[in-house]
């Protein structure tokens, strides 16, 4: 659901439906597993020159613009879901261990052993 304010998209809690890249995070992109639901806000980017370095006004401060809710959302990995809709986030351990856990089922082979042998 899109939680808006002053006419602009405030939040928007959204499902990964594939895993996915997303640049919420204080280093840059944050990985985001498949079925993670969690939320867009605005923020706040550098803008980049051609060559990639940061733009700076006349008084040497950093330019930015802010980046919509719209902006980011991707419908190409991304659902929208209910602001009910609890919040989840799987963390590098948890994807590992589901990892270990598929390859134990398989008795250790790895995803092909699914598949048939023609």
């Amino acid at each position: 659901m899109k939680e808006k304010k002053d006419g602009v998209t405030a939040r928007l809690k959204v499902r990964a439906t594939t895993p996915g890249y997303i640049g919420d995070g204080p280093l840059g992109m944050i990985y985001r597993n498949t079925g993670d639901v969690f939320v867009i806000t605005p923020r706040e980017i550098p803008l980049l020159n051609l060559a990639g370095n940061p733009e700076l006004d006349s008084a040497g401060k950093l330019k930015t613009k802010v980046l919509s809710v719209e902006d980011q959302f991707s419908p190409n990995w991304m659902e929208v879901v209910g602001e009910n809709t609890a919040e989840k986030i799987t963390t590098a351990q948890q994807d590992i261990n589901e990892q270990i856990k598929g390859l134990n089922s398989r008795g250790g082979r790895g995803p092909e052993a699914d598949e048939e042998v023609a």
